[in-house]
């Protein structure tokens, strides 16, 4: 359980959150939307230890999740961005690795964790063994959501972890990824600007403007009983009404 309670950011005079509170339950995806500058990728970086709230608490699990604690949030928390974030002069697997060995996992654990997520994500090891500059956007994506998984955190965190790639292969890893998360049962909240998307995966959706969360809850609810009239807008803005019907 991720529980957001009374939670405000600032960036000088520029409020970023103002006054969240969710509680997002475990094992299931939550989707942030909302347009850019709206505050859903801060609060991104809130859950992933990266920056602190000014105001308010976030509990994973009812831990208090804050800098004071990062050096122990990478067993506890992975995260995609968009285009993977790797690091360019490691290999694959190196890559996949690095947190293992800071981790004191053993060379064997590490080896076979990292042919068991291999197997998860259907990526040929042999590609493992390229840098990221010789892979394909898929390619780095999945090695990137591997190393995410790979010390089997409690929650999963991606940052807009499609939208580089090019439609064809988007649709692809949307049906890999949602594969991905059905098995592997874990808490995960990401954060696109793709209505679709959401729908697509979110358990629950949250919709964020100028930094106010505007509604909550299951996709159908947005359409069936909006929170207000900007909701309506956001959403049509990018589903026309007959798809709508499909996605609902």
């Amino acid at each position: 359980m991720i529980e957001i309670n009374n939670v405000s950011k600032y960036y000088g005079d520029l409020i970023a959150l103002k006054n969240i509170n969710l509680k997002l339950k475990e094992g299931e995806t939550h989707v942030f939307i909302g347009s850019s500058g709206s505050g859903k990728s801060t609060l991104l970086r809130l859950l992933s230890g990266l920056i602190e709230a000014d105001e308010g608490e976030i509990r994973l699990n009812g831990e208090l999740i804050s800098n004071s604690i990062q050096k122990n949030l990478s067993s506890r928390i992975g995260y995609v961005i968009q285009e993977g974030g790797l690091f360019p002069h490691f290999s694959g697997r190196e890559n996949l690795a690095l947190a293992a060995k800071l981790a004191s996992w053993s060379p064997s654990r590490i080896t076979a964790r990292i042919s068991e997520l291999c197997q998860l994500v259907q990526l040929e090891q042999r590609f493992l063994e390229h840098f990221p500059k010789e892979l394909s956007g898929g390619q780095r994506q999945r090695i990137a959501l591997m190393r995410a998984l790979m010390l089997d955190p409690p929650l999963v965190l991606l940052d807009e972890p499609l939208g580089a790639l090019d439609p064809l292969v988007r649709s692809e890893l949307q049906r890999e990824l949602k594969r991905i998360f059905n098995l592997v049962k874990k808490t995960v909240v990401m954060v696109t600007h793709d209505v679709g998307e959401a729908a697509f995966f979110g358990h629950s959706l949250s919709l964020f403007d100028e930094g106010i969360l505007i509604q909550h809850g299951d996709f159908k609810s947005f359409i069936k009983k909006p929170a207000n009239e900007f909701v309506t807008r956001f959403i049509r803005a990018q589903v026309p009404p007959l798809e709508l019907l499909e996605l609902i």
